[in-house]
């Protein structure tokens, strides 16, 4: 796999689309609709991952490209039974959006919270180093603690 920052990215716009495809159907549940086979078959032919998922960035599609309330539900419940049979598109959307908002935090604001910690804890200031641990927290970074030192990674 070419696993970069820019696939990082691309993915998570791919999500976002998704998600914001959901969101128009409102909170509703989407009823169930007709089976639809496209991502399943997809996914029997040797795993077809890429083109599974290649499906449902085209339902998404589909839903913003409609107005009718009663399409765009239907839509959406096929949108959710495929990204299902991934894993994918599990949350509700608001929560994925405003979880993302938090999250945005880039690996060198984590590396200085990160010094920062350490001093505090050098100079023995434990509750400046928990209230560094739990902002970190907040934006989903995990730390934990070893005999080497700390390190951290996202939640």
């Amino acid at each position: 796999l070419n696993w970069n920052q820019q696939a990082i990215s691309q993915a998570k716009k791919s999500l976002d689309r998704m998600y914001g495809a959901l969101r128009l159907a409102g909170d509703e549940k989407p009823p169930d609709a007709e089976e639809d086979d496209e991502v399943l078959e997809a996914l029997c032919s040797n795993l077809n991952t890429p083109l599974a998922l290649h499906c449902l960035r085209k339902i998404a599609d589909e839903i913003y490209k409609t107005t009718d309330p009663h399409i765009i539900r239907n839509l959406c419940g096929k949108l959710r039974r495929g990204a299902e049979l991934l894993g994918l598109l599990e949350r509700n959307c608001e929560d994925w959006f405003r979880t993302n908002m938090e999250e945005e935090i880039s690996e060198s604001e984590i590396e200085n919270l990160m010094e920062a910690r350490r001093l505090a804890k050098d100079e023995r200031k434990f509750q400046l180093a928990d209230e560094i641990r739990a902002k970190l927290l907040e934006k989903n970074i995990r730390i934990e603690d070893t005999k080497d030192g700390s390190v951290w990674s996202r939640k």
